[in-house]
């Protein structure tokens, strides 16, 4: 698991580098947190859902289009 620093500078490094939905999920979840404890705000974690959904259909577009 990433660091606090390396997570408050890098949450769209984070999710631009993941090559599985699963690591998506996993930044999701570490994001969820960072709102409970006041690292993220409501507003940044909407634009982080945003870059989550664009790189999730990257990685699996059938999935991300609900053809699977």
């Amino acid at each position: 698991m990433p660091s606090t620093t390396e997570q408050k500078l890098g949450w769209l490094d984070r999710v631009n580098k993941a090559t599985t939905a699963e690591e998506l999920g996993t930044i999701g979840d570490e994001a969820d947190e960072a709102v409970s404890t006041g690292e993220l705000s409501p507003t940044q974690r909407a634009r982080l859902d945003k870059q989550i959904s664009i790189r999730h259909q990257q990685i699996e577009p059938e999935v991300a289009n609900g053809v699977a």
